[in-house]
């Protein structure tokens, strides 16, 4: 579900004098049209993070609708401004340009103040975990995955809109995840935005890798109740989401993704996540993520730019570098599967794997799992 904003204003009075109010307008006639056209947005993005009461626009020449469309833009764009409300009251002068705007917030200062600690330390433990992903391709899989196995969507009438009550509460709709994705991807160094549909009702993102951009949708791939995850949304094109109906959406950067280097094209469905198959994302070992196709497949992806996206089983890859696949590889990605605490049937399936695909009579399997370390 995607709130749209709502535009509720109501007119105090006309021709007022605000003082004390915040402005970061320049003074100089000369540069009338740069403060028009740019930094409307820069005033009011700096003063609804200092909670300001009164935001004085008058400098700017702007329009309610033109304010409108900026207000909107901000909320969508930056999650920590969670406690402001879509709503807000203004003052006109004569011309019908907007004056003084009066921000609605959502919660005290002294709430916001506790608010913010707890949305920080999350960014910041979420950043820790994420250290070991080098490619944009592997983080953006990583927030997807946090994502789908932290939280859940909103139960009806309980709807959460925005990041920290994701966090906070443990549901949100998918506005709340998008915003969510926005932060942890911005905390990452990745370029993401929100992309909405008013016609589908629907919000979700686009994420920047490697110098284009793809489409993420996490909620719809939510599991249902006893169901597995579906990876089908994940860096997808416009034609990937238009094969799977979506339409009518927007995004306020205008962006166009047009590439589908993460897609297989699919006779029935036309293109698809290459990770739709997957039921479970595992380790992360030396720049390529163990996955498991249910009930019996597993394979390494490998979500470098530059790599070759073939699907290889784990055992024929090489991992411990002495150019062939052996058991010691298989070893390598069980004794990270072990340390790294992952379900019990994905270190299963892969157990089962290396059985099957290797015997030695001279060293025990349970010997050999314990003779390679764990880096």
């Amino acid at each position: 579900m995607y709130l749209v904003i709502r535009r509720v204003f109501c007119v105090i009075m006309v021709f007022v004098t605000v003082i004390g109010t915040c402005s970061f307008a320049p003074e100089s006639e000369e540069e009338g049209s740069q403060v028009h056209e740019i930094f409307v947005e820069d005033v009011l993005l700096q003063c609804l993070e200092d909670y300001t009461m009164a935001i004085d626009l008058s400098k700017h020449k702007k329009t309610v609708s033109e304010v409108s469309i900026v207000y909107q833009k901000l909320l969508e764009s930056h999650p920590q401004l969670y406690f402001v409300s879509p709503a807000f009251t203004y003052t006109y002068d004569k011309d019908g340009y907007l004056v003084v705007l009066y921000p609605k917030y959502n919660m005290s200062l002294d709430m916001l103040k506790s608010s913010r600690e707890e949305f920080l330390e999350f960014l910041q433990e979420v950043q820790k975990q994420a250290t070991l992903y080098g490619s944009e391709g592997d983080k953006a899989l990583f927030i997807y995955d946090l994502l789908i196995n932290s939280f859940t969507y909103s139960p009806a009438g309980s709807e959460n809109y925005d990041a920290y009550r994701l966090i906070s509460e443990g549901h949100g709709v998918c506005q709340a995840f998008s915003m969510l994705f926005i932060a942890l991807g911005r905390c990452l160094g990745l370029s993401c935005h929100m992309v909405t549909s008013e016609a589908m009702d629907h919000a979700w993102n686009h994420v920047r890798i490697d110098g284009n951009y793809y489409h993420i949708d996490v909620t719809r791939d939510l599991p249902s109740e006893g169901r597995q995850t579906e990876y089908r949304r994940f860096l997808l094109c416009d034609q990937g989401m238009q094969d799977l109906n979506y339409y009518d959406y927007t995004c306020h950067e205008e962006h166009t993704c047009y590439r589908h280097d993460y897609e297989v094209i699919a006779d029935d469905t036309g293109h698809v996540s290459m990770i739709a198959p997957v039921s479970e994302i595992g380790v992360f070992i030396r720049g390529k993520w163990l996955c498991m196709i249910d009930p019996k497949a597993l394979f390494l992806l490998d979500l470098r730019s530059d790599a070759q996206q073939d699907e290889k089983s784990a055992a024929q890859i090489d991992l411990d570098g002495d150019g062939q696949e052996s058991l010691t590889d298989m070893l390598i990605l069980l004794e990270n599967c072990e340390e790294k605490e992952y379900p019990d049937l994905l270190r299963k399936k892969l157990m089962e794997a290396a059985l099957e695909e290797y015997t030695d009579d001279s060293l025990s399997y349970s010997d050999k799992i314990f003779s390679i370390p764990i880096f």
